[in-house]
Parts: C-alpha cells; sequence; structure tokens
C-alpha cells in the first residue's frame, strides 16, 4: 500500500509542471491592438494661418513616426480654400500624405447626414475627394475610407444602404469608431488657454485630456469584453488640432504602455465583430451600435466639468452675425476692390485679318511690366458655330487675381467661314503673343492656353500642333520676314488648361456621336473627314507636349466625356505630362460654385507643380 500511495505521489508530482503549463496556455490573453484616425483635416477647430498650421501638423507627423503609428486621415476639403491660402494648404494636406498617413473623404464641408437629403450628402461627399484624389493619384494611390461627419449615419437603415451602395461602386468603405477620447470638446479649454497665454492651464488641460483617454480606453475594453466576451480590434478616433499635436507622443506612450499595439485600420476591420449582425442605429460609433443592439445601455466617463464646459460656450460663440466684423473678415479676398489699380485693359486690337474681317483680342495687362509676365490666352466657347469673347470676362478673374496678362481672343464662326478657320485664327493668335512680347512684357516661356466646350478644344489644337503646321501659313508675320524668310517664328506653349472641350472631332460630324453643331462647322465639304482627323486633338498625341489639365463632367451630353477619358490615356502612354479631373454629375459646365472654387484649386496647384506661377504665387 505504502508502494502504491509513494508511487501515485510521484505521478502526481511528475504531472504537475504540464498541468501548469497547460492552465498557462489557456490564459494567454489576446494582444491589445487599435487603429488610429484622424479627423478634419487640415484643421479641426479654430482656425489660424498656414504657417501656424503647418508647425500644428509636422508635430503630429513627428510623433506618428516616433511611434510607428499606421493613420488614416479624413480630410474635409473645404478646409483648404482658405483666400490666400489654398495653395499652401494643399500642401499641408499633401505633407500628410508624404508622412505616411493614407487619406480618406470626409465630405467637403463637414455636412451631417441627419438632416442632409440623400443628394445633397452624395454632392458633399463627391466634392470632398477632388483635390485628395488628384494628390493619391500622383502616388498610384486611390481614397479607400469614408468617414461620417459627426459619426451620422443615415436616419434610416434604408439611406445609409443607399448611400453606403453609391460610394462602394466607388470603391469606398465606411470608417467606424469604437473609442473616441472626445479631444474635439477638451480642445476648446486648451485652446481659450493658449489664447490667453495660460501656460499651466493648457498643462493642466493636458493632463486631464490623458487621464481622461486612459479611462476612456478602460471603459471600451471593459464594454467590448461585456459585449462579446474577449477583446476586439479597437479603432480611436482623433482630430486634427493643436491639443493632439501637443499631447500624441503622451496619448500613444501611454497606450503602448497598456499593452497596445498600433494596427492599420484596414487590420482592424478585419475583426469579425465589425461584420456583426445588428439592429439599426444611425451612428458610426460602434460601441454604441452593438450595445444596441444587444438591448444594453452604456455609461461612457466623461471628462471633468472644467474642460468640458467651454465648448457648449464656444458654440453658442461659433456663428457670426451677418454684417458684422467677424462675418467680414470670413469675406472673399479684397483683391476685386483695387484690381483697377493694378490692370491696364487694350481692348479690340487686331492680330490678323482674314475674308476681310478683322480679328481681334483684349490684353488685360498688369501696370506693373518692369519684368515679363506670365501669360493666359482664352478661346471662348459655342461649338465654332456661336459665342463672343466679351462674354467669357469672368473666366479671366482668377488669372487676374494672380497678377497674370490676360489675352481674350475672337475667332472666325462658322456663319464666316467654316473649319479650319478657327483654328487658323488662334494659331496666328499665339505667333501674334510671341511677336508682340517684348512690347507688352509677356512671358513667352510661361504662355498658357485655356478655354471652354469648343474653346478647350482650340486651347488643345493650338498647343499641340507642331511647328510650321499647315494651319499657320496665312499668319501674318513681320516685314523683314516676309520678304526673305520661309520659315516659321518659334511659339512656345507652357500648358493647356482644357475645360471639356472636344478631343475627337471627327466623332462628332458622324456617326452615333455626331452632333449638329460640328456638322455646321464643316458644311458639306468633300473632304470632312479628312480634315476633321487634322483638327483633332487626340491625332498629336506624343512625348514632348506641355503639360495638359482637363476638367470635364461624366454626365455631359454635348460633348462625351468619353473623349477626355480617351485623351489623357493616349497622354499617359505617350508619357506626356497630364491630369484629368472628374467633376461626378456634372454635364456640359454650369458648374456650381464649389465646383469651380475646387477646379481653380486643383488649376493653381497644376500650375505650381509645372512652374508657372512667380515665386510670390507658390
Amino acid at each position: 500500500m505504502r508502494r502504491k500511495l509513494l508511487c501515485l505521489a510521484i505521478l502526481i508530482v511528475g504531472l504537475a509542471p504540464i498541468c501548469s503549463v497547460g492552465l498557462q496556455a489557456q490564459t494567454v490573453t489576446q494582444p491589445k491592438e487599435v487603429a488610429v484616425t484622424i479627423d478634419d483635416l487640415p484643421l479641426n477647430g479654430p482656425q489660424f494661418d498656414a504657417g501656424r498650421l503647418r508647425a500644428m501638423t509636422d508635430k503630429i507627423l513627428a510623433a506618428v513616426n516616433k511611434h510607428q503609428i499606421p493613420v488614416v486621415g479624413f480630410v474635409n476639403e473645404s478646409l483648404l480654400h482658405v483666400s490666400g491660402e489654398t495653395e499652401a494648404r494643399i500642401m499641408i494636406l499633401k505633407a500628410w500624405s508624404d508622412g505616411g498617413v493614407e487619406l480618406g473623404n470626409h465630405t467637403f464641408s463637414h455636412l451631417g447626414l441627419k438632416d442632409a437629403p440623400l443628394n445633397e450628402y452624395q454632392d458633399d461627399f463627391l466634392r470632398g475627394e477632388v483635390v485628395t484624389r488628384w494628390l493619391l493619384k500622383q502616388k498610384g494611390q486611390r481614397i479607400r475610407y469614408f468617414r461620417h461627419p459627426f459619426l451620422q449615419m443615415g436616419p434610416t437603415r434604408e439611406i445609409e444602404q443607399s448611400f453606403e451602395s453609391f460610394i462602394a461602386e466607388r470603391g469606398y468603405k465606411i470608417a467606424p469608431v469604437t473609442v473616441d477620447v472626445m479631444d474635439w470638446m477638451i480642445l476648446s479649454a486648451y485652446a481659450g488657454a493658449r489664447t490667453q497665454g495660460d501656460s499651466e492651464m493648457m498643462k493642466r488641460v493636458s493632463e486631464e485630456y490623458l487621464k481622461f483617454a486612459e479611462r476612456k480606453f478602460e471603459f471600451c475594453e471593459q464594454a467590448a469584453n461585456d459585449l462579446f466576451g474577449h477583446p476586439i480590434k479597437h479603432i480611436l478616433l482623433l482630430h486634427a488640432n493643436e491639443l493632439t499635436a501637443d499631447n500624441l507622443d503622451g496619448l500613444a506612450a501611454m497606450l503602448k504602455n497598456k499593452g497596445y499595439r498600433f494596427i492599420t485600420l484596414e487590420q482592424a476591420l478585419k475583426d469579425p465583430v465589425y461584420q456583426a449582425p445588428d439592429k439599426y442605429l444611425a451612428s458610426s460609433d460602434w460601441l454604441g451600435h452593438w450595445a444596441f443592439s444587444k438591448g444594453k445601455k452604456l455609461a461612457p466617463p466623461m471628462p471633468p466639468d472644467f474642460i468640458r464646459k467651454p465648448y457648449p460656450d464656444n458654440q453658442k460663440k461659433a456663428t457670426p452675425a451677418p454684417g458684422s466684423e467677424q462675418a467680414q473678415a470670413l469675406g472673399p479676398d479684397k483683391w476685386p476692390d483695387y484690381a483697377s489699380a493694378d490692370y491696364d485693359i487694350l481692348p479690340n486690337i487686331t492680330y490678323s485679318v482674314a475674308n476681310n474681317t478683322e480679328l481681334k483680342l483684349d490684353l488685360y495687362l498688369p501696370k506693373n511690366r518692369s519684368a515679363p509676365n506670365p501669360t493666359l490666352m482664352l478661346f471662348h466657347g459655342g461649338g465654332w458655330v456661336d459665342g463672343q469673347k466679351e462674354r467669357n470676362v469672368f473666366q479671366l478673374l482668377p488669372y487676374l487675381s494672380l497678377g497674370w496678362a490676360v489675352i481674350n481672343v475672337e475667332y472666325r464662326l462658322a456663319r464666316n467661314t467654316p473649319a479650319p478657320a478657327a483654328v487658323e485664327d488662334c494659331r496666328c493668335a499665339l505667333r501674334w503673343v510671341t511677336y508682340h512680347a517684348k512690347e507688352y512684357s509677356l512671358d513667352t516661356s510661361k504662355i498658357v492656353l485655356t478655354g471652354t466646350s469648343a474653346g478647350g478644344h482650340l486651347s488643345l489644337i493650338t498647343g499641340m500642333l507642331p511647328a510650321q503646321s499647315v494651319f499657320d501659313r496665312q499668319c501674318p508675320t513681320d516685314s523683314g520676314t516676309r520678304w526673305r524668310e520661309g520659315t516659321e517664328p518659334k511659339t512656345n506653349v507652357a500648358a493647356i488648361i482644357n475645360w471639356y472641350g472636344i478631343t475627337d472631332v471627327a466623332e462628332l460630324i458622324d456617326g452615333p456621336n455626331a452632333k449638329h453643331y460640328a456638322m455646321e462647322w464643316f458644311g458639306s465639304m468633300s473632304n470632312r473627314e479628312e480634315l476633321a482627323r487634322q483638327l483633332s486633338p487626340i491625332s498629336y498625341v506624343r512625348a514632348g507636349l506641355p503639360p495638359i489639365l482637363t476638367i470635364h463632367g461624366d454626365q455631359d451630353d454635348i460633348v462625351p466625356y468619353n473623349q477626355a477619358v480617351r485623351l489623357h490615356a493616349a497622354l499617359d502612354k505617350a508619357g506626356a505630362p497630364n491630369q484629368l479631373v472628374t467633376l461626378r454629375g456634372r454635364k456640359h459646365g454650369g458648374f456650381n460654385r464649389q465646383d469651380l472654387v475646387n477646379s481653380y484649386a486643383v488649376i493653381r496647384e497644376f500650375l505650381r507643380k509645372h512652374n508657372l506661377l512667380n515665386a510670390e504665387q507658390r
């Protein structure tokens, strides 16, 4: 018996380590993981100048880099369009991307879906991707994520599903949130202390913010465990503001100390809990959403009163009274007030004579002509059969505000002379500019052509035709050249900005896409098919062309959008610098205010990229 007991004791002692190991294996905890997202790029909360904004951004990116945090930043593009700072703010947004932050869409104007009609919300979504999509395209990237402003999903499941289907067609996924540390609220106390120069209060607010963030994480961990029985991959919501900039380093260190590992949003969304079936709740707060689905109520912690109270107080002061000094300060740039002091206008200068018709152009010249000025040439639209240069004066304003010389050109319409007269005239106007550049202080190395519709076509063909084209031969020349030489003067085009212009003329005079305005331009001439090909910009795609920017609505029923797509695909293949900006849901012109604001922001960045803005304009 003793021998049996001794053997049993030995067996128990021998198995003890094995049992211990087995128990330890069962109690290994799942690693804590969190994805970091930052809303309201480039600036959440009170607005301030681009210099201070750049310093704030650099500080956030330094912490992101130090702690190797994968971040998705959600952009409100309306925050880019600040008078006199648009280019600088676009460059700050680019710095986010260059710093490794993936950019997402947060609508254009931070519009909430709770009270907005779905079509208006979709429109704001589309306007919110223009600059961001352009920046990412240069890197071969695309926008993948969208976050609802205010975390407001559609008021009904059907509206939300309709919106999510709409954005899914464009390659987007919704980015939910599980941890909101309420920096957007605490910022009011922090910004107020900063404005008053109260460094002690700033320090106190920062300390309480980090303590609150730790409590909020602990609460969210426990809530997830209660709901699912295990930890989940969390998604943290932060905002692009100075509170985040000054405390992200401390926040990241706190999370690391709590055992968190930073993961990408893509990795977080692979957690099966994000696919959990649920009752519908109109919020992207996923913990609240899950709790509602399970019939539970959450009671999250709140920040201390002294850092919570300034937020509602500031909200009451946020909207300036109409006509107040504050409202006027937020108004448009004052340039129109003094433009007349900056410019001379020389109207109706004859640049050529054809078919007994004097062809005119208007010169808008900076009064300061001590050095050559970048020069824009504008060709009006009208299908080559209609239109007047005087009807396009407002299109000159964005370039006049840059201090450029601007030339508004008329040309022969079909009722005077059919094709190719309009092309010949525009080429002659370009030659005239070359001949008279010194006289009017025009910089021939910075000549940009632009126009809408038929004017877009004319800007393209004028800039893309090879030197000594057959369409140049009737252009007037100077007396010395006329009698002694058979060569054409060298003309130079630095860039082309094409607004929904025709790129394949031949397609419009016959077949399913034929348009009557194009037929009128050619009339009954027997060689119209061959001439149409000769007048088609797409026939002249090659390496070495000037940079070409096209802006075109994808629902255009007058000039097919596919013409722009085909041109830019051919330019890409040829290695010619180009950019296509698609205005979703837009037809042939008639763009709204925000479409134009977005488009001119892209134009200015396009000009800057190709060194066509003077140093002070960059």
